[in-house]
């Protein structure tokens, strides 16, 4: 009962937050993505091609976070419905656990499973951080290498000072749909 209320309580407006605050922003992403990427080419083809490179690489540590992290997310899930189990059981036998004066140790049984939960919750995390700092390093590497590329364009003469500077905010337009992207593939 208490793993069935969990997920309906919790399991349901779940699929409304991937929908709001997953499908839409990632399709927001992609369009935003591939409107960069050809204002980009139509300025310098190579910075195009730069800030292409970044893309297999940011989904390639995205995929391997993702396994890593779904398992994890799973056991935090399954520590949440363990913790509401104790509740629904507490609370659907409050007159045997009074009769028994067995509050103290329902109450402890209960703040145990939850402690666990939290500290789960805590360790995944800290993990996903751990691979927002991959994420964010490639996209650091290719904004200097574009940076540079940019800079070597201009000396060259084949790029205006002019022109070099939007194509600065259009790089940081471009890698925040990236990230997006990227976040979105990755649970919860």
């Amino acid at each position: 009962t208490g793993d069935s209320t969990y997920r309906i309580q919790y399991d349901a407006p779940s699929i409304e937050n991937i929908a709001v605050n997953g499908v839409m922003p990632f399709i927001t992403a992609v369009v935003t993505l591939a409107a960069m990427i050809v204002v980009i080419a139509r300025i310098d083809g190579e910075l195009a091609i730069v800030a292409l490179a970044a893309s297999p690489l940011l989904f390639w540590v995205t995929r391997a976070s993702v396994g890593q992290l779904k398992g994890s997310w799973k056991q935090v899930k399954r520590l949440e419905s363990a913790a509401m189990s104790v509740l629904q059981e507490v609370l659907g036998s409050i007159r045997v656990v009074k009769a028994f004066s067995r509050e103290d140790y329902e109450e402890q049984r209960f703040v145990d499973r939850s402690r666990t939960r939290l500290r789960e919750l805590i360790r995944v995390s800290l993990l996903q951080t751990k691979f927002d700092v991959p994420i964010a390093m490639v996209i650091a590497v290719a904004g200097a290498i574009m940076l540079s590329l940019g800079i070597l364009h201009v000396k060259a003469g084949t790029l205006t000072l002019g022109t070099r500077l939007p194509l600065r905010g259009y790089r940081f337009q471009l890698y925040g749909p990236l990230r997006t992207m990227s976040r979105t593939l990755s649970p919860p």
